[in-house]
């Protein structure tokens, strides 16, 4: 059984077309690795990529760990964001 049929009740097939479509309309996949206590991979559910956003430092570079290099925006966080803008 494949991680991805774990919580998406999907076949990998689906899977992989859904993040195929995210990296050619958005021209990126978006994932994120959920583990198991013990840090095995349990599920790898697709995040539609629209919604991701890269961070930079004050450098402009990526962040280096432990620090966050993307962040998730949903549609009532950006309607907010342009409100106070």
């Amino acid at each position: 059984m494949c991680c991805c049929d774990r919580l998406l009740g999907l076949r990998f097939s689906d899977w992989l077309a859904m993040c195929l479509e995210d990296h050619f309309r958005y021209d990126g996949i978006a994932c994120f690795p959920w583990r198991t206590q013990d840090g095995d991979l349990y599920a790898l559910p697709s995040i539609d990529a629209s919604t991701v956003k890269p961070l930079r430092d004050v450098h402009g570079n990526r962040p280096q760990p432990p620090d966050a290099a993307f962040q998730q925006y949903r549609e009532l966080e950006r309607l907010l964001e342009q409100e106070h803008q």
